[in-house]
């Protein structure tokens, strides 16, 4: 397991908002937080092997984060195209070991199968 302080760093290429939403509570998660939150989930089993979802996930700082320590699987479900097309790109310069699955739709109503 890579430490917090080389995940940090890694997501430290995470470009942000370029506009951001306060309606859609849209707010920069910084790469420290995101390593922090993920290294703990991964410490209690919930990264490692696991599907993650990121529910709201802007321009994917957690959602890239958990892809970086090995899960099975990543969903980014975002409402905004926009910070879905910086995901997607926050994707390519991260180069996470496991791929993303970006989703539009509103984390109120996800549109996902169970």
């Amino acid at each position: 397991m890579a430490t917090k302080r080389s995940l940090a760093t890694k997501l430290g290429v995470v470009a942000g908002f370029e506009r951001p939403d306060a309606a859609l509570e849209q707010y920069p998660t910084p790469p420290e937080l995101a390593a922090h939150i993920v290294h703990l989930a991964d410490l209690h089993g919930d990264v490692e092997g696991r599907t993650v979802l990121d529910l709201g996930a802007g321009t994917g700082m957690l959602a890239l984060a958990a892809a970086l320590r090995g899960p099975d699987r990543v969903v980014g479900l975002e409402l905004d195209g926009g910070a879905l097309a910086t995901a997607r790109g926050n994707e390519r310069r991260v180069a996470a070991s496991a791929p993303v699955h970006w989703v539009r739709g509103d984390a109120t109503r996800p549109p996902l199968a169970v």
